[in-house]
């Protein structure tokens, strides 16, 4: 027939999001690879061994089953020292912007808590309505 085009059969990257036919990865997999270093299995590694929570906060994203079964996408992101390279561990993204916010200091993040905690009283936080 003529313009009609052949589908190419689509191929599944680790993660389970469709692929083109030439490709090894998909975007997502491919970036975290040519950025950390790190495959999906030793994300996966990470995620296991953090039980599927954000280091800091806690909080917990959709596990990488579900997120297969239910379309959300992963939102765990991979926290690295931007000197050294090393990777951290996973962050949910507030707490992977807050680091990058207090540019990863030390100093900062402890001024912080403590500008927080001056604010403390025995019946909560003091706030200033104007």
């Amino acid at each position: 027939m003529i313009g009609h085009v052949k589908s190419k059969e689509s191929n599944v990257c680790a993660c389970g999001k469709r692929i083109g036919p030439r490709s090894t990865h998909c975007q997502a997999c491919f970036d975290r690879i040519r950025r950390y270093k790190l495959t999906f299995a030793q994300y996966l590694e990470l995620w296991d061994k953090q039980d599927g929570k954000c280091a800091i906060c806690g909080c917990s994203r959709p596990a990488h089953t579900e997120a297969r079964r239910t379309g959300k996408r992963i939102k765990l992101v991979v926290d690295h020292d931007h000197v050294t390279g090393k990777i951290r561990g996973l962050l949910c993204q507030g707490c992977n912007r807050a680091l990058g916010i207090f540019n990863d200091s030390y100093e900062r993040l402890e001024k912080a808590n403590q500008y927080l905690a001056s604010l403390e009283t025995d019946n909560g936080p003091v706030l200033a309505y104007y």
